[in-house]
């Protein structure tokens, strides 16, 4: 999915990323669909990738009540300047409730396989 910036339709977003990410998780049959509520790109943020200088970015945490949250991000120069920040990218949901062992830790493996 990245590719040299050749003209501006090359230019795709973190929202792009994202779902391409989830879409290649899913292909390669590891992603527990029994364990995940939701994947949701970050629509509210939309951000144009203009420089591919970035590793992957991953938060887990538990949720309010239930479950935990994986934020997938990155980390480092993705913009046009030389500045390096940390861009969302969008949350998986999940109503698992032990962080040990959890299929989730497997899936944020893959995810960073897949992003690197």
């Amino acid at each position: 999915m990245l590719k040299k910036i050749k003209r501006e339709t090359d230019i795709i977003t973190n929202v792009d990323l994202f779902n391409e990410i989830v879409l290649r998780v899913k292909e390669s049959e590891s992603w527990p669909d029994k364990l995940i509520e939701y994947a949701s790109a970050n629509n509210h943020d939309k951000v144009g990738l203009y420089n591919y200088e970035f590793d992957p970015h991953f938060v887990l945490k538990p949720g309010g009540s239930e479950g935990y949250y994986l934020d997938l991000g990155i980390y480092g120069n993705y913009t046009l300047t030389d500045s390096v920040n940390i861009l969302n990218l969008g949350t998986i949901k999940t109503l698992e409730e032990t962080e040990d062992g959890s299929p989730l830790w497997r899936v944020s493996d893959r995810i960073r396989s897949y992003s690197s």
